[in-house]
This record gives structure tokens, C-alpha cells and sequence, in this order.
């Protein structure tokens, strides 16, 4: 999952090969680009990242200008950065991670907000073969006239119009992080300006230039030196995103005339100078339309922002204010009546569930996969784990004939359905080890403030059903024994075939799902008996197999014995 809260990433931050491989060079995109304000976005999918933005000067002092927290999924962006009073500072920005959690999965990036000048901006990787004296020229005359050979792009999106060419020396296709730089440059490029060098070809083109060069200076008559130093005779700036571009010879027309004929190439059939007139101005029409569409697009969301329709922050204020008039509605709805919280282990039996319509029902995460069995539905629908959301987004946000009850941390995973009732999200102190904490977890009573974190959905619905008024709850499916796959990324196992759910189909080949630690379950367990007892509410665990000792055991077919035998 890619950051994208700011409408153009710049450059990615991939905290590999030391801070310096992600280095923000100041003054070249001050010099190359139209670029005035950017900053730094942390998207954190999974654990806790922070993250130190540093203004390294050039007589090498170092000088922290943000610090991006993300103690727990979500977005986080440091403020609004000067491009030019900090590239008059001279040196580099460099991004440092200081802090991040063993299961930490995040994207950061450079990104900016700014209207980029060439918003339609597509440039075209090329490879460029030294031994193929005419390659070049061939390139630049079909991308320009639609004349010569074709050019193949390594770009696998639908066909775009190029506007810029990108100029490798690679074979195989350029990494995504050379693509996302060098569309990001294409947007902001002046116009004046040709990036030409670069050491780092995981990260830059060789080249870079807009196709209008083509129209303004001709075609090319033989390699990418001479070209260069014929944009250079003419007044084009070359730059290099890493030092000095290279050096290159004095262009002089009677030596490219020379160099032509002893490659045996007939002179360039350029358009006449009206027609390349036509061409620059349809060039310059249609980034101009492109922009104003931006801007208009722009002045919309301005208006949505001032009518409190944009602003994420008023966005979330009435969403929760929404949840939690529906949770005050929840508030002992359900006083003294019986609840069943049904896990998903193998112990469960599709056939059971008929025998649950006079009780209150919570189901969880794939409890779906019993529905072609029965018409039995749970009364409420959670799901807190976002492997389970991500991997079944239309299958859950489908589903109807329950009440939706999810933490509100769902969010955070573009999951907004509009039936679904989001309670506050209440972390531990730490994920990786939860049992540090003397105090874990927490047992929350009112779930206006909250539904708090036990490393399992079963434990968050107790808590449900216990703010609900339930004075007996009783767990079935709940069977407390996994069988772990060899495969291990992280904290997450990957399906090799192994049955830990009721449903055959319950995992995918292939599909991620977190470990499970016994120790942390057992322990929040514990919590909710203790808790629940105190208030007077009776917890059993009336699974048909279970190794979970916790709570009161019960038989199944006592307490819910088949339609018309006695209880």
C-alpha cells in the first residue's frame, strides 16, 4: 500500500541503504523544477514507525526540521517545507528511521500538493544502445512526428500521449522507484532545464528532456553527448540530480553535418517552421487545459473545505459523532438476556447455529461461509483484523441482516460503509510485546470511549455484550488450538493447507493471516471474566472441543438442545 495522501509523490523513502540513498536533494529541484512547497508523508499499516526529517548543511551540520509519529496505523505528514529557503541553505534533506516496531509495515514518501505546470505530464522509457549510432534520432522522430519505426515503452498502462522522454541504459524495465521520480520530475520540469547524468540508475534516467526540444532544436543526429551539447550551444540548462552533469563536446553544426554523412544518414525531415509553431502551441493549449482542469478540481475541493465537507478532520468528527449516537442506542439494549459469541474454530457446526434464534448473537470475521448452510444470521458483524478486511472488502461490506459493529481503526483501511457502526479503537501499549504491560488489556464499559484490544475479536465482543446489558455470555466455536504453517513472514503465517476454522475454504492459498499467541489470549480472557463477574455477568464456554480453561464449562446440546426436545 502506497502513501498518496499529497496529490504527486516525489521520491519514495525506503529506509535501505542508509539515510543517505533517500536523500532530498534541495537545490536540484530548486534548479530543475517549478516545485515551491512539498513534505513528507508516513502511511503506517501494521505496528509503529517514527521517523526524523534532518536538514544536513553543507559545512555538516545537522538539523532536525520534523518528526513524523506513527504510533499505530494510519497517515502522519510533517508541515509544509520551503523548497527555496531551504535550498538557499544549501545541503540535502535526509529522512531517518528512528523508531519502528519488529512487525512495522509502512510507505513513506516525498509528495507535494503544488500544481505542477505539466499535469498531463508522460514520459516514455527508452533505451538507449551505444553501439546504435542512429537509435536516438529514430526515437525522438517517431515520438515527435509519428514518423520512423516504432518505439516501444516498457509502460504496461493504457497508451498515454508522451509529452517527455526518459533515456536509459538498462535492458531490463527501470525500477518503480526511477519511474515515480521521473513522472514526478516530468510534471514540475522547467522548461528550459534537461536532467542529463546520473550515477544512481535504480533512481534516475540517464535522461530527460521534454519533447518540445524536439520541435524548438531539431532531431538529434547521432548519440545523446551530441544532443546534449546542442541543447547546451542553444541556451537549455543541463542538470544532474547527483553533482556535475557530464561533460560534452562543443557543438558546431558543421561537425554534426560531417558526423552525419559519415554515418550515411540523409538529413532529417523537419516539418517547416509553421507547422513546428503549430505543434509547440497545440503543446502549450493542452497543458494549459490540462492545469486549468487541475485547478478547477482544486477550487472544488476548496469549496467542500469551506462548507466543512473536505476537511478529513470534521469528516471524521461526524462520522464518530454518528457512531456513537448509534452506540448510546446500544446501551443495555439487551439487560439480562443471554448472548452467544460464536467463534470460528472447527469445533463449530453450521447446523448449531439454527438453534441460536432466541438468543442474542455476535459473529465475527469469516462466519459468511456458514450462510449457504443456514438462514441463521448474528444479530451484530465485527471484524478488527485488517488481513480479514483487506482480503474480503466486497464480501463484508455486502453482507445484511446484522448490525455492523467495527473498531473505528477499520477506517484507516478505506473501509467506510455506511451501515457500519464505528467504535473508538483503544491499542495496547505495545504490540509486539502486550504483556509488558502489568495492565493489559483494558476492559472498556462504555464503548463511546472505546473498544479495547485483546488480540482477538471474541474478546471484543464480551465487551459488546457486556455494555449491552447481557447478563450471561456463552462461547461456542471458540476452540483455543491452532495448527501453525512452516511458512513465516513477520508476524503473519502464510496458508499452506491447514484447518484452524470451521470452513474448508475459511483461507486462500497463499493468504497472510497473524499469528496467534495463546499467552496474550489467555491473559485478556482472564480479564474479561474477572471484569464480567465483578458485574455480575456469567461467561461459559460451551464449545463442543476447546482447550480454553478460562471460563465455566457448558454442553452445547444442554443449553440449546435440537427444535422440540426439552432443556
Amino acid at each position: 500500500m502506497l502513501a498518496r495522501g499529497m496529490h504527486y509523490r516525489l521520491q519514495s523513502i525506503r529506509a535501505e541503504g542508509g539515510p543517505e540513498a533517500d536523500a532530498f536533494n534541495l537545490s536540484f529541484w530548486r534548479d530543475a523544477s517549478h516545485l515551491a512547497f512539498f513534505g513528507v508523508e508516513l502511511l503506517v499499516v501494521q505496528g509503529a514507525v517514527t521517523l526524523s526529517l534532518r536538514h544536513c548543511r553543507p559545512d555538516g551540520q545537522e538539523h532536525e526540521i520534523a518528526r513524523i509519529d506513527c504510533p499505530y496505523p494510519g497517515s502522519s505528514f510533517s508541515p509544509p517545507l520551503d523548497l527555496i529557503e531551504l535550498a538557499n541553505q544549501g545541503g540535502s534533506l535526509v529522512p531517518v528511521i528512528v523508531n519502528r516496531s519488529e512487525d512495522a509495515k509502512f510507505d513513506a514518501c516525498f509528495g507535494t500538493n503544488d500544481l505542477a505546470p505539466c499535469p498531463n505530464a508522460h514520459a516514455v522509457f527508452v533505451s538507449e544502445d551505444p553501439q546504435d549510432r542512429t537509435g536516438l534520432r529514430d526515437i525522438c522522430h517517431n515520438l515527435a512526428y509519428g514518423l520512423g519505426p516504432t518505439v516501444r515503452s516498457n509502460d504496461d498502462d493504457m497508451p498515454l500521449v508522451p509529452t517527455h522522454l526518459a533515456l536509459s541504459r538498462r535492458t531490463a524495465p527501470e525500477p518503480q522507484e526511477c519511474r515515480i521520480r521521473t513522472q514526478a520530475l516530468a510534471c514540475f520540469l522547467r522548461q528550459n532545464v534537461v536532467l542529463h547524468g546520473s550515477g544512481k540508475p535504480q533512481e534516475w534516467p540517464v535522461a530527460l528532456f521534454d519533447l518540445r526540444h524536439v520541435y524548438s532544436h531539431g532531431l538529434p543526429t547521432a548519440e545523446l553527448s551530441s544532443y546534449m551539447s546542442r541543447f547546451a550551444d542553444q541556451g537549455v540548462v543541463r542538470l544532474a540530480p547527483f553533482g556535475p552533469p557530464p561533460r560534452v563536446p562543443t557543438w558546431r553544426r558543421q561537425t554534426a553535418r560531417r558526423e552525419r554523412l559519415r554515418l550515411g544518414l540523409r538529413a532529417a525531415r523537419t516539418p517547416s517552421p509553421e507547422i513546428v509553431r503549430i505543434k509547440l502551441e497545440q503543446i502549450d493549449q493542452t497543458r494549459h487545459l490540462h492545469r486549468q482542469l487541475i485547478q478547477s478540481q482544486r477550487q472544488m475541493e476548496q469549496r467542500l473545505r469551506d462548507t466543512n465537507l473536505w476537511d478529513p478532520a470534521q469528516i471524521e468528527a461526524d462520522l464518530t459523532r454518528a457512531s456513537r449516537t448509534a452506540l448510546s442506542l446500544l446501551r443495555n439494549r439487551h439487560q439480562g438476556q443471554r448472548a452467544v459469541v460464536v467463534g470460528n474454530g472447527p469445533s463449530l457446526r453450521p447446523s448449531d447455529l439454527e438453534r441460536l434464534r432466541d438468543v442474542v448473537t455476535f459473529g465475527s470475521n469469516k462466519i459468511f461461509l456458514a450462510y449457504d448452510d443456514t438462514d441463521w444470521r448474528p444479530n451484530y458483524y465485527s471484524v478488527e483484523d485488517h488481513l480479514v478486511l483487506m482480503n474480503n472488502r466486497d464480501r463484508i461490506a455486502a453482507l445484511s441482516g446484522s448490525i455492523k459493529l467495527f473498531p473505528a481503526s477499520t477506517r484507516n483501511f478505506d473501509y467506510h460503509a455506511g451501515d457500519t457502526i464505528f467504535a473508538p479503537f483503544l491499542p495496547p501499549k505495545s504490540f509486539e510485546d502486550p504483556l509488558s504491560d502489568p495492565e493489559f488489556p483494558h476492559f472498556s464499559h462504555d464503548l463511546s470511549q472505546g473498544i479495547a484490544w485483546g488480540s482477538t475479536i471474541t474478546y471484543s465482543q464480551i465487551q459488546m455484550a457486556a455494555f449491552m446489558g447481557c447478563a450471561e455470555i456463552i462461547l461456542i466455536g471458540v476452540d483455543h488450538s491452532y495448527r501453525l504453517p512452516s511458512q513465516k513472514r513477520g508476524n503473519q503465517y502464510i496458508y499452506e493447507g491447514e484447518q484452524n476454522h470451521f470452513h474448508p475454504d475459511y483461507r486462500s492459498p497463499g493468504e497472510a493471516w497473524h499469528q496467534p499467541n495463546l499467552d496474550v489470549l489467555e491473559r485478556s480472557y482472564a480479564k474479561a471474566r474477572d471484569v464480567c463477574a465483578a458485574r455480575g455477568i456469567r461467561i461459559m464456554n460451551a464449545s463442543r472441543q476447546s482447550k480454553l480453561d478460562v471460563f465455566e464449562r457448558a454442553d452445547f446440546d444442554q443449553m440449546f438442545p435440537p427444535t422440540g426436545e426439552p432443556l
